[in-house]
């Protein structure tokens, strides 16, 4: 079984521990992307459970005058991925595929998103699929200055981003602490590392305070 302690990259399917265990169990290669796969189509982005601490931390923001935007590049995930023989063999089998894919994550993501908050707190205009785009070029187009990310390259890109009216760097990023996005944080960018994940959205709510007096 993996544990969340062995996803030590964000590409979990390349992480050291991850293949030794895949080694040892003489688990598929491919074992991710399959998984994936039968993951999407049998739509269960539906049913993923909400990070405790979110739904408090969004009701709270939203009924203190915050706009909320939610991105997301999942859509992109067939895209990059490097299993070209695997996406082959699906692909002589529906050649139309990878399409029914994307359009079934954009789907059942908006389903999640309709089911789960307040159509006040998430109108559709404000959720962005990253189609060919990463997170943080999606906010950007969004107008969003502050990202709440996981990824770590795409927390640094964010805080990285030069305004091109100011040609400051007026972005910033916070970074939920996990295995797996470990890296030295650059300018504008907070790391968040808390016991619970409730305090985590407990912190993140604060430090969004704190960041909206800096505008």
């Amino acid at each position: 079984n993996f544990v969340l302690d062995d996803f030590d990259r964000y590409e979990f399917p390349d992480s050291p521990k991850i293949k030794r265990k895949v080694s040892k169990n003489k688990i598929d290669k491919n074992w991710f992307f399959i998984a994936h796969v039968n993951f999407t189509l049998e739509s269960k982005y539906r049913n993923i459970p909400v990070i405790d601490g979110v739904k408090k931390s969004v009701e709270y923001l939203i009924s203190n005058g915050w706009e909320l935007s939610a991105a997301t590049d999942r859509v992109n995930s067939f895209k990059r991925s490097n299993i070209k023989h695997y996406m082959n063999k699906l692909i002589l089998k529906d050649s139309k595929i990878i399409e029914k894919l994307e359009n079934l994550i954009v789907e059942d993501t908006l389903v999640w998103y309709a089911s789960n908050f307040d159509p006040k707190y998430f109108p559709q205009k404000n959720i962005m699929f990253c189609n060919g785009q990463s997170k943080a070029e999606s906010c950007h187009g969004l107008g969003s200055r502050i990202l709440i990310e996981d990824d770590y390259s795409n927390a640094v890109k964010n805080a990285n981003f030069i305004d091109p009216l100011t040609q400051r760097r007026n972005h910033y990023s916070i970074l939920i602490n996990m295995p797996y996005n470990q890296g030295s944080l650059v300018e504008n960018m907070i790391r968040i590392n808390e016991p619970t994940k409730e305090k985590t959205y407990e912190k993140v709510v604060d430090l969004l305070e704190k960041l909206s007096k800096i505008y």
